[in-house]
């Protein structure tokens, strides 16, 4: 179905800053910003060719990074970076290491130039183009200082295998046995304390079939051959042994213990708290004045970097977001009459498979474990509390997200962002779409993606208020496809010169303008049916006005001109409060007219003035924060 533009949405000006005296500035972060020469990942050799990647403001043979120096950086606020755990907690197969107060006289501390030496060539660079370069400290938008979000991943954000590039994203030691004698020293079972538990299912399949799997090196010792025809097997292991929890007939295999811990982990059982939590504080240490010494391998550039620490969010499931992969089928309710297992339930409880088998509640997972369970406070209530605690240098930021089974409770990003505001945390989501002009407009209930609309308006007191756009287009990125000639036909089937297939994504959203039939410009929904997404086509849905159509162009869902001026209209708050735009770099490339990510496709373009207004408006305040969900026209089935 089609949903019209709403008018409130229009070119503004520049001219005027709408921003009260005293507000934080909004922010603009350019989350998946190239690297540097220190950085320990990235496509930092890549060049920015002219000729073959359409990188139209970068001399030849400049890298991806110093194109967005000077290209991208100086229009923007900051940049986002990932800080995987497992990456930096790597000092011993048995334990973590040490914090900054002590690390440097026993050797064993946390890994942080993993992550300074990256920072701190964008601190140390010279930002803007040849000639009229700035520094850091005055060289983003508005001659201001640029600033950092630091996204922690207590584990893998997706893709099957907990690994973080070449290691395990949650470091192996909380995995051993050795460790959870540890954790669970005093309690009275001595050398067989519960392990920390895996689980692997259809979303979520370990290194599934691979016999060498990158980080780990070893088979995973549950295989199963029927995942990739939708099979609906789970299974569990941990450093005692590997269970069957759901199976039928001989898909799922099983076999001797390897040392593989590449399926999803339990969260909340006790060594993953435990570590995690050392894991946190030692961080807030790190990334502070209060950082007790200058040693290269302990405090070094932390407190550097953490003067320019827009805000820091931490991740309590998939990456740096909030889904537990694998945990239940359907709503997971603890019947105290029935006990354990809970009728839908994959996780183990708390305490582990030998004590709770599957165990797993939505309630436990978000705010309380049912009493007769007897373990005290939910995993997120926990988390959110404990992060509340820690002495940090900067705002504290979470994720509010959909919950199991399949990303359908929207309760769990009701509950998510409730927490977060209680315990004085910001919150934001990691999917705005187009889409949510329109939900926000037709429907009560969920207004929005993970209901963030919502959550921004009945919490508007917070540190932050985040959105991360949609992935702009799966496997490969992209901001805009040219509609070919085929055009668009009487049931909805847009035909592109390029493979605009990859918008068959989710949220399901694209932008459509500039057609011969003007019935076809504004917000659509498509079709995700694998037969709907075939090669260089999208399938439109809902109502669909009469005739063909051709010429024009499909956007992404992450179309900021008209995703920046909603966001803007529904962060409200404090002067405090810190409204934030993370962009991935694709969109933001197409805004300016670079090209500094691989792999991307869509059209080359030599800049977006639409977008490029969208981002200096939207870093103004304008429009002023204002409710649009009564400024929408609505057109019966088109909208």
């Amino acid at each position: 179905m089609r949903y019209a533009v709403p008018l409130i949405i229009a070119v503004l000006s520049l001219a005027a800053p709408s921003m009260s005296r005293g507000q934080v500035p909004p922010l603009v972060i350019a989350w998946q910003a190239p690297v540097g020469s220190d950085a320990a990942y990235g496509y930092v050799k890549t060049k920015c060719q002219t000729t073959s990647e359409g990188c139209l403001n970068c001399p030849n043979n400049s890298t991806q990074f110093t194109c967005f120096l000077s290209n991208v950086l100086p229009n923007i606020s900051g940049v986002g970076f990932v800080i995987p755990w497992g990456e930096i907690d790597m000092c011993s197969s048995s334990g973590p290491c040490a914090s900054d107060t002590n690390c440097h006289a026993t050797g064993n501390c946390y890994s942080w130039a993993w992550i300074d030496n990256a920072l701190m060539d964008f601190i140390n660079a010279s930002i803007g183009p040849s000639g009229s370069t700035k520094p850091w400290s005055s060289g983003c938008a508005g001659n201001r200082p640029c600033k950092i979000v630091l996204i922690v991943w207590l584990t893998q954000d997706s893709g099957n295998i907990n690994v973080f590039y070449d290691v395990p994203n949650t470091p192996a030691y909380v995995f051993s046995q050795q460790y959870a004698n540890t954790v669970y020293a005093g309690t009275g079972c001595g050398s067989t304390c519960a392990p920390q538990d895996v689980v692997v299912c259809k979303a979520w399949q370990g290194s599934n079939l691979d016999s060498s799997p990158q980080g780990w090196g070893v088979a995973a010792p549950i295989q199963d051959t029927c995942w990739a025809t939708g099979g609906t097997d789970v299974g569990l292991w941990n450093a005692q042994g590997a269970h069957k929890l759901k199976y039928s007939g001989s898909c799922m295999s099983i076999s001797s213990l390897t040392g593989n811990y590449s399926g999803y982990p339990v969260m909340y059982e006790k060594p993953i708290v435990t570590a995690s939590q050392a894991f946190l504080s030692a961080l807030a240490l790190h990334y502070s004045p209060s950082c007790p010494n200058s040693y290269a391998d302990s405090c070094g550039n932390g407190p550097t970097i953490a003067k320019s620490v827009a805000y820091l969010r931490v991740g309590p499931s998939s990456g740096g977001e909030d889904y537990p992969y694998c945990s239940s089928s359907s709503a997971a309710v603890y019947n105290p009459t029935a006990g354990c297992p809970v009728s839908g339930a994959f996780w183990s409880g708390p305490r582990g498979f030998s004590a709770e088998q599957q165990c797993f509640s939505d309630q436990g997972y978000l705010t309380s474990w049912p009493a007769a369970m007897n373990d005290g406070a939910g995993y997120i209530s926990s988390l959110y509390g404990f992060l509340s605690q820690q002495s940090w240098a900067f705002p504290i930021d979470t994720p509010s997200h959909e919950g199991p089974p399949d990303l359908t409770s929207i309760a769990y990003a009701d509950t998510e962002a409730l927490l977060a505001s209680q315990n004085g945390l910001g919150f934001g989501m990691q999917a705005a779409s187009v889409g949510d002009l329109v939900t926000n407009a037709t429907q009560y209930f969920p207004s929005s993606g993970a209901n963030w609309a919502v959550h921004a308006r009945e919490f508007p007191y917070v540190p932050v208020h985040h959105l991360q756009t949609m992935n702009p287009g799966n496997p490969t990125q992209a901001a805009r496809f040219t509609i070919a000639t085929a055009g668009i036909s009487s049931s909805g089937l847009v035909t592109c010169t390029l493979d605009c297939s990859v918008f068959c994504t989710a949220p399901p959203w694209v932008y459509i303008s500039g057609t011969s039939n003007a019935a076809f410009n504004g917000i659509w929904e498509v079709s995700l049916a694998p037969s709907a997404c075939g090669m260089g086509t999208i399938q439109l849905t809902g109502t669909l006005p009469s005739g063909t159509s051709n010429g024009g162009y499909v956007f992404s869902g992450a179309h900021l001109p008209l995703l920046l001026p909603f966001e803007t209209q529904n962060c409200q708050g404090s002067l405090a409060t810190v409204c934030s735009a993370e962009l991935w770099e694709e969109t933001l490339d197409w805004a300016y007219g670079t090209n500094t990510v691989s792999s991307t496709g869509g059209d080359n373009g030599s800049g977006d003035p639409a977008y490029q207004t969208a981002i200096g408006n939207f870093l103004l305040g304008l429009p002023n924060a204002t409710s649009m969900h009564n400024h929408m026209s609505t057109n019966a089935k088109q909208y």
